[in-house]
């Protein structure tokens, strides 16, 4: 998943704004993701996240569900609201794929086309 517009979000209301931005997301994350699955902040906006015992659809599932609250998530920076979107890229474990590694860079292909797409999309 990576946070749209992050580097905008930065320069126009300063990184202050953008680490509260990545409180709030943590935070959402904390109330939707269930116990055993795992976030990993892996770059600047982008986190990785490892839903065991999950299939395509399930990832699938939640990740609708991460997009759905981000979407509607504002955060106050002064009398302006900032407006926050994700973008999200699935990829699944098979009987020839299971190498952490290949999921990731699946994953990140799938969040290139979602990007591509103009944002606030799964792929």
């Amino acid at each position: 998943m990576d946070i749209d517009h992050f580097a905008a979000i930065n320069e126009t209301h300063g990184e202050n704004n953008g680490d509260r931005v990545l409180k709030e997301v943590g935070r959402i994350f904390k109330n939707t993701m269930r116990i055993n699955d795992l976030v990993a902040r892996i770059g600047a906006d982008s986190f990785a996240m490892l839903l065991p015992e999950t299939n395509f659809a399930g990832a699938q599932i939640v990740a609708g569900k991460l997009r759905n609250t981000l979407s509607g998530t504002k955060i106050r920076s002064g009398s302006r609201s900032i407006q926050v979107s994700a973008s999200f890229g699935i990829a699944s474990s098979s009987k020839t794929t299971t190498k952490p590694g290949d999921l990731l860079k699946f994953a990140e292909k799938a969040l290139k086309q979602a990007r591509k797409r103009g944002g606030n999309q799964i792929a």
